[in-house]
């Protein structure tokens, strides 16, 4: 019993001083299952993008559950159909846009489980009335279920086109 009672902490210390497996390598095996750059909702939203680039409105919708809420520079949901009548008057403003080269895409997955893909990227334009060349930095973010977007959350200043679209108007009384 002695024995038992003089070998007992050591054992403690011992297996006390066992090392489960790294955090560090733990967390790197989480980051590749939950953090991507090249994902399918990546190429889903891509598709939304170039369908928004080519104004092909029947496919941007295709991206979208038919209760995906929508937010552009709001906290107030918009419908996908309000979103697209929205996107389309903005446009009458200018007479060319797309994206500039530097755009940069990730997708993670939360600790709930739900899964977001991230874009950000530089919007150029040029005013239809008065040439002006605009770029504005964009964060778009899209909640996907089932590869459509459920939830999504735009972020720009557009004070640049609406300083334009002002100047055209009040130069034209």
């Amino acid at each position: 019993m002695k024995r038992i009672c003089s070998l007992a902490p050591i054992l403690i210390l011992v297996v006390a001083c066992q090392s489960p497996t790294p955090p560090a390598a733990e967390e790197a095996t989480e980051a590749v299952e939950r953090y991507t750059t090249t994902a399918p909702e990546i190429e889903a939203a891509k598709a939304g993008m170039t369908a928004y680039l080519e104004e092909d409105w029947d496919a941007f919708r295709s991206g979208y559950t038919e209760d995906a809420e929508i937010f552009h520079n709001s906290t107030s949901a918009m419908t996908i159909d309000e979103t697209i009548a929205s996107l389309q008057d903005d446009l009458t403003a200018v007479s060319s846009y797309g994206w500039d080269d530097e755009q940069y895409w990730e997708r993670i997955i939360t600790d709930e489980g739900e899964v977001w893909v991230y874009f950000w990227g530089v919007w150029e334009a040029q005013h239809a009335s008065s040439d002006t060349q605009f770029e504005l930095p964009v964060h778009i973010a899209w909640q996907f279920d089932e590869s459509k977007v459920i939830e999504e959350y735009g972020l720009w200043d557009n004070s640049q086109v609406m300083l334009a679209e002002m100047e055209t108007a009040g130069g034209s009384q």
